[in-house]
């Protein structure tokens, strides 16, 4: 297991482009995905100097999920732990991904995976219906993270279905 000074249920404070701030909680790590932290972004932006309690973000609409390398988040992102709260045991999310990810000949992708956190990849070529709102699983820095906090896009390169 990657080693990381940050626990499960710390919750981080995320600077948006445009001045106000996100925030986010570590709720897994998924030896799946390269052993990476799976991060919950919640809803909403707010003024840096009018921050919402912890409990008030842990208890706001969850908008994605994503893998993450925290520790070269909070290093490089720069995130900022602003507390710790209560997560749940079980996260139920499904992640997709393109064996063609990072090939910019390939617009529309028929080799995907997907997968929940630490189980088993599964191959499932053409991304049938009941996936196409899964999320996007791979490890993601994080200006990518800020970026759809604040757009709702990720605005990267990425194969489509």
């Amino acid at each position: 297991m990657t080693a990381s000074k940050y626990k499960m249920g710390s919750v981080f404070e995320v600077p948006l482009v445009d001045g106000s701030v996100g925030y986010l909680q570590c709720v897994a790590n998924d030896t799946s995905m390269l052993d990476s932290t799976v991060v919950r972004i919640f809803s909403g932006a707010y003024e840096k100097n009018k921050a919402p309690s912890v409990e008030d973000v842990v208890s706001s609409k969850i908008e994605f999920y994503a893998h993450v390398f925290l520790n070269a988040c909070v290093k490089f992102g720069p995130w900022k732990k602003v507390g710790t709260a209560p997560y749940p045991d079980k996260i139920k999310v499904n992640f997709r991904a393109s064996w063609d990810d990072g090939d910019p000949e390939v617009k529309v992708s028929h080799r995907w995976y997907v997968w929940r956190i630490n189980e088993t990849f599964i191959d499932i070529g053409t991304l049938t219906p009941e996936y196409h709102d899964a999320e996007i699983g791979c490890v993601l820095p994080p200006q990518v993270i800020a970026q759809r906090m604040q757009t709702g896009t990720f605005g990267m390169n990425y194969p489509s279905f």
